[in-house]
């Protein structure tokens, strides 16, 4: 199942990549749509990697901290891969990717987490999930900017619930 959290970037660092057909399926269902792609066991650990490096430098972003240095160049790098070339069926104009691959894929992914960990205002909206019982980081996308749990539906609920049985003891 995969989980967004409001940012394609930290939709890969809370995925659970275990198979390569884990990380498969996240790349079609994520907002990238890539389909169709079979990844090999290095693509995984590659995944993985970013996905790690995404994690540190969101969760030094939500503690108001730089985020690590080594996270950074593994950013860099993966971001300096050329990303997916977006192509426009001219029969059907329907969108797809041109020969999409996934280090083209985990260069729009690390592209993202660079952009959202480079801009102060963006930084700040990363935050960790209010729900003492998640650990999950989020993006915080809401206009007013005080979302306070990963998933309003799952956590919010759960925290919404907790306090009414609070309230009625």
């Amino acid at each position: 199942m995969t989980i967004f959290v409001g940012r394609l970037s930290l939709d890969l660092a809370a995925a659970d990549l275990h198979t390569t057909r884990d990380l498969e399926a996240w790349l079609a269902d994520s907002t990238l749509e890539v389909v169709g792609l079979a990844c090999t066991a290095r693509e995984l650990a590659a995944a993985r990697r970013v996905a790690t490096a995404i994690e540190s430098g969101a969760r030094a972003a939500a503690r108001s901290r730089r985020p690590p240095d080594n996270a950074v160049r593994l950013l860099n790098r993966a971001a300096a891969l050329p990303p997916l070339t977006p192509r426009l069926d001219p029969r059907t104009r329907d969108f797809s990717w041109h020969q999409p691959t996934v280090g083209a894929a985990l260069s729009e992914v690390a592209r993202d987490a660079l952009a959202m960990l480079g801009d102060p205002d963006q930084r700040r909206r990363v935050r960790t999930c209010a729900n003492p019982n998640c650990v999950r980081l989020f993006y915080d996308d809401s206009r007013p900017g005080q979302r306070r749990w990963c998933s309003p539906a799952r956590c919010g609920d759960q925290a919404r619930a907790r306090a009414y049985r609070a309230r009625k003891k």
